[in-house]
């Protein structure tokens, strides 16, 4: 039908752009376990690495995209940072003085985690210029 698309994928968003708001995900998890018991739970090995993308690194790309005729129907990773969730879970850790422990996965979570997904944005970086925001 001749319609114009633009697919852009995306993996685990973090931050907000509310003031006083969380942080969305996983950072968000992670710190008010923190916070609220003095340990963060991870489960697994926590070896699996994922991509991580501020919200406003989303929003600017979300903008950028939009009548944006080099990214007309084609479909592209958006980036960000890539982390173990040790590597996650340890800096908050770190910051908050608190410990990180790993329990076996919970059936039901297992079944709806993506795994390790580390998102390849070359493709979109050959046509915006994006500089990711670091989560730790």
């Amino acid at each position: 039908f001749g319609t114009k698309y633009c697919i852009l994928r995306m993996c685990t968003p973090f931050g907000t752009l509310i003031d006083g708001a969380q942080s969305y995900g996983t950072y968000s998890l992670f710190r008010n376990q923190a916070l609220e018991r003095g340990t963060i739970t991870v489960f697994g090995n926590g070896e699996g690495k994922k991509t991580y993308t501020h919200i406003s690194d989303i929003c600017h790309v979300l903008y950028e995209a939009a009548g944006n005729a080099a990214m007309e129907n084609e479909i592209f990773n958006i980036g960000g940072v890539n982390h173990s969730l040790n590597e996650f879970a340890s800096a908050i850790a770190d910051e908050l003085d608190c410990s990180v422990e790993y329990v076996k996965w919970p059936d039901l979570y297992h079944e709806i985690d993506g795994g390790e997904t580390v998102l390849n944005s070359d493709k979109i970086a050959s046509i915006l210029d994006i500089k990711y925001q670091e989560i730790i």
